[in-house]
């Protein structure tokens, strides 16, 4: 769970700037053609001037309530977790950056409301409602894998193929639902994928694209957008349970010995593009916003 100084610093710079609504700090940190993608509501923007015109027009900036944790994924990625205050209302953030040249070149960002623990899986969990994500760093690093790696890993969720998955956890693993405090450590995680009521959702097929990054395709041509290249992997998907409900995730995970040692969840619904900013954002489906 390294951090590249230059990283820490960079979104450091970005997140001081935009609790500050600090247009002209933000922009300084943007390179000329970023993109931001919220795949949750399907909007894109390009250039820095479209997204410090958003943000020029946002009602009330947020409040920081937790965070940021930063990891460095690769010489060019990073990832930000947060917890923030919208209008009085707690929401985890977490943010993919792909960085170069001192300036944010991309971001994929996505929100997270808490939620209670369902009555389901509570015998499986124990439960700390307060989550603080600087204190992951107290876990120490994990140790550098190949893609190979997290590739098998992340084809076993994708396929339901809980011996495979089963067979890549660290004895020590422990995963974390930082949106309900939920955390459980291998046995639980087995015992809740086997309890899910009607069953584990199903990931949809997103468009594929990314530059560097790779997509993980199960035999029911599932993809996974999967990032990293050291300690520190992620991937991304489209899930849809059975209730109909569809829901964005991400999921992070950090390897040691070669298995997964720690990992944490976040679930992520579709939100309608709000009032303020409709007409000054590109609409694309939120299916395809991956891409």
């Amino acid at each position: 769970m390294s951090v590249r100084e230059e990283h820490a610093e960079l979104i450091r710079r970005y997140l001081d700037a935009l609790l500050a609504l600090d247009l002209d700090a933000l922009g300084s940190t943007f390179s000329d053609d970023v993109v931001e993608q919220f795949p949750q509501s399907g909007e894109r923007l390009r250039g820095r001037a479209a997204i410090t015109a958003v943000l020029a027009r946002q009602p009330a900036p947020p409040r920081l309530l937790a965070g940021p944790f930063v990891t460095s994924c690769s010489e060019e990625l990073a990832l930000a977790e947060a917890k923030f205050a919208y209008g009085g209302d707690p929401w985890w953030f977490v943010d993919r950056f792909e960085l170069g040249g001192g300036r944010i070149r991309r971001m994929t960002s996505y929100f997270g409301e808490p939620f209670e623990a369902p009555a389901w899986r509570r015998p499986f969990v124990a439960l700390e409602p307060r989550i603080d994500p600087g204190r992951w760093a107290d876990d120490g690093d994990g140790q550098s894998v190949d893609r190979g790696v997290a590739d098998r890993y992340l084809r076993a969720l994708a396929r339901h193929d809980a011996a495979t998955a089963s067979s890549c956890l660290h004895p020590d693993y422990r995963g974390l639902y930082p949106q309900s405090g939920e955390r459980f450590d291998a046995s639980g995680a087995l015992a809740i994928d086997a309890a899910y009521p009607g069953g584990l959702p199903k990931a949809h097929e997103l468009e594929i694209g990314g530059g560097r990054d790779e997509w993980v395709v199960t035999p029911a041509n599932v993809p996974l957008r999967l990032s990293g290249e050291s300690d520190t992997w992620f991937g991304e998907a489209l899930l849809e349970y059975a209730t109909g409900e569809r829901l964005f995730t991400v999921v992070v995970d950090v390897f040691r010995d070669g298995l997964v040692w720690r990992e944490r969840s976040y679930y992520c619904p579709p939100f309608e593009v709000p009032g303020w900013r409709s007409g000054l954002v590109e609409r694309i489906e939120p299916a395809v916003a991956l891409d």
